[in-house]
């Protein structure tokens, strides 16, 4: 198990958006943590790296008790994260956007970033993840010039160029066409074979069920159920919380 969530509570004055709730995140696999509107699923996200600290409960990574750690403390331990809107850099190319993430353990200011970013390694490097990302044609554009779909392979690009034993997908289908949806579950096959443990919050149930080995499902901040896609999309408890109870 790489990453453990133990009776996490959060509470916003007297709303408890978390109540008691736990996960786990083995190696290699892909979980989904799913839920209708205002279930807790940002808020459990931005607990796990350290956006919030929880008013109750823990975070392990790799056996490590990492709550309460900045967020740029936990992306050095190795967990990086995406998000709901795309954060890239938009008036630098696609290239320049992963260098800067390549260099987060070596640059010490803004002189340095760029001499270490035209090393020639450096520059292999950022582009190996460019081609994984299928950015090749894009790699001198500036990123405010693509589309979302391929600005939202940029985000997952700049993310693994930190080397993360665990990526973090904030809502990565959200806005997507159909289409672009389907080439991002075939993205998340691609990434589990870089022996990456992903965990995702997602609203598209259809990209869930086909692209997460578990899921676990919140409602009003508390896991009402965790299974695989087989075993949630017939759980009656998780039917009721998404289409309301038959009267």
């Amino acid at each position: 198990m790489i990453l453990q969530g133990k009776d996490i509570e959060k509470s916003f004055g007297g709303l408890k958006a978390l109540n008691g709730v736990s996960f786990e995140l083995g190696n290699n696999e892909v979980l989904g943590i799913i839920g209708p509107n205002g279930a807790g699923k940002s808020t459990l996200f931005n607990i796990i790296c350290g956006v919030y600290s929880p008013t109750k409960g823990s975070i392990h990574f790799e056996g490590k008790n990492i709550t309460g750690l900045k967020p740029h403390d936990i992306a050095r331990l190795g967990i990086a994260r995406t998000f709901q809107i795309a954060h890239a850099f938009r008036d630098m190319t696609v290239l320049d956007n992963i260098l800067t993430a390549l260099g987060i353990d070596e640059y010490n200011g803004i002189v340095s970033m760029f001499k270490l970013a035209k090393k020639s390694d450096t520059v292999e490097s950022a582009m190996s993840y460019i081609e994984l990302l299928d950015l090749k044609d894009a790699a001198n554009k500036k990123a405010g010039e693509l589309s979302l779909g391929m600005m939202r392979r940029l985000e997952i690009a700049r993310a693994l160029a930190l080397r993360p034993k665990v990526l973090m997908l904030d809502e990565p289908c959200a806005g997507l066409s159909y289409d672009d949806a389907d080439e991002f579950i075939n993205l998340i096959s691609m990434l589990k074979g870089q022996k990456i443990s992903i965990m995702m919050v997602e609203h598209n149930m259809n990209v869930a069920m086909r692209a997460c080995d578990r899921l676990v499902v919140l409602n009003f901040g508390e896991k009402i159920a965790e299974g695989t896609p087989n075993e949630i999309q017939n759980d009656p408890l998780v039917i009721e919380a998404y289409l309301g109870k038959e009267e």
